[in-house]
Order: structure tokens, then sequence, then C-alpha cells
């Protein structure tokens, strides 16, 4: 039988207590406050509007507030979770995922609109692609919105935002 010596043992109790590095480790943390500073793409928002977002993520759900004009509204995704229900969202019956693509966040939603005061129910698909830059301190977002059963409705092209942390 071999008995560990003072030095070998403090190794052992050291190796073993050393942080285990995940994949979650580098996963980027979007909370924050930013300001709009430019949007690319056809549906662009009215540049009068002031247009903040606030996240706060956690290791269960990113929550984003957009801002406008003073006006919040408040939409939370749950992280690690496909099919959730998404706080918040457009309608009741809205469904979310949000996963990891490496640093790149993919929010999908599905939910029913009503475009005309008395036409159908129409389902709808967002897809947003958060980016945030080495620093920190820009924050890009991809979004494309479509409506499966009626491409017409489609909005496109895609808008890419980014936003500035303040």
């Amino acid at each position: 039988m071999r008995i560990i010596s003072g030095v070998g043992l403090m190794f052992v109790f050291a190796a073993l207590s050393a942080p285990i590095r995940t994949p979650a480790a580098n996963i980027p943390d979007f909370s924050g406050s930013y300001s709009l500073k430019s949007v690319k793409g056809e549906e662009k928002p009215d540049r009068s509007d002031a247009l903040s977002l606030q996240i706060a993520q956690t290791a269960d759900e990113i929550k984003i507030t957009t801002v406008t004009d003073g006006h919040p509204s408040t939409e939370s995704f749950p992280l690690g979770q496909s099919g959730g229900h998404c706080g918040g969202a457009a309608s009741a019956d809205s469904k979310c995922t949000a996963q990891w693509t490496g640093k790149l966040l993919e929010l999908e939603m599905v939910y029913t609109a009503h475009p005309t005061e008395n036409g159908p129910e129409i389902e709808m698909h967002t897809r947003e692609r958060l980016q945030l830059s080495s620093d920190g301190k820009t924050l890009t977002i991809r979004t494309e919105t479509k409506a499966p059963e009626y491409p017409a409705l489609d909005m496109t092209p895609a808008t890419t935002e980014v936003y500035e942390k303040y």
C-alpha cells in the first residue's frame, strides 16, 4: 500500500478543487442597458422613437425589455429549455426556444397574430440572433420574421440592429 506524502496530498486536493471549465464558461453575458445606434434592413423603426434595451440574464432565462419613448415591453426566454412559454410575448400561446451556438444566442418565437381586424389568425415565426462584441460594448441583433402559411406577409429582408452599451 502506498501512502501519499503531504505534498502529493496537497496536489491531489488542488486538482480536485480546481474549477472545471465547461462550455458555459464561454457563454457571453448580455446583461446591461443598450441604446440603438443603427438599423439595416427594410423594417427600420421610426428614428424619432427613443429605443433602448435592458437585458437581464441568469443561468435559467434571459429577459429583454425594449423601451420605446419611455414605454417598456418585456419578454423572457427560458435558457436550456425548448418550446417554453415566452413570458410577456405578444400572445398567450407563444412558444419560444433559446439556444447557444457558440457565443451566438438564438431566440425563436412562434406566436399567433391578427394582422387585420377581421382577418384570420396567422402563425408568425420570429428568429433573433444576438451577438456581443469581444469587448462587450456592442450588441448586434439580426431579426427575421416569417408567416409560413402566408409567404406574402414575410417581413423581408431581415433587419440588423446595432446597440451600444451605456
